[in-house]
């Protein structure tokens, strides 16, 4: 009767580790899948970021490239100068880690002075560059192999080109 006693303790230390090997087990599983759902979030909230940084940026670039008189690629067409039609300037450049900057300068009518401010996107477009096409300006972005074109008109400079064309 002892050794029945003896073999059942037996049997139920080896039982007792194989569950507790098996529960060990799911805990490594569950904690890689509560990191790896730790990172997706954090990764979505990161696009989300740069969607809503990039949306600012291109709704400010339309506007700038709408009322700019004159286009001047700049830097292998990583910066843009823009003169305005009130004779401010308008700079805007891609940063080696696709930050997008505008500086605005404009001459203080009353004492000559230069004003303006600067803007920062931070991020937003790795790999873009400037480029202009008739009275557009032009940014492709090269963030995969299908680089995409995005164009922004300027109102005055197609104006003086369909003049210039209906004469």
């Amino acid at each position: 009767m002892k050794s029945a006693s003896r073999r059942r303790r037996g049997t139920i230390l080896i039982e007792a580790s194989i569950a507790i090997s098996i529960f060990a087990g799911f805990i490594v599983i569950a904690s890689h899948l509560v990191a790896q759902t730790l990172r997706v979030a954090s990764d979505a909230s990161e696009s989300a970021t740069t969607l809503s940084h990039f949306s600012a940026a291109e709704d400010r670039l339309r506007a700038d490239a709408w009322g700019a008189s004159d286009f001047d690629v700049e830097r292998a067409g990583t910066a843009v100068g823009m003169g305005m039609a009130d004779g401010s300037t308008v700079r805007w450049s891609v940063g080696e880690d696709g930050t997008l900057t505008r500086v605005e300068s404009r001459a203080d009518n009353a004492d000559g002075n230069v004003a303006g401010g600067a803007a920062h996107w931070p991020r937003v477009l790795p790999g873009a560059t400037f480029s202009t096409d008739g009275g557009m300006l032009v940014l492709t972005v090269a963030r995969t192999a299908d680089a995409r074109r995005l164009e922004f008109p300027s109102q005055l400079l197609l104006l003086r080109r369909a003049q210039g064309s209906g004469q």
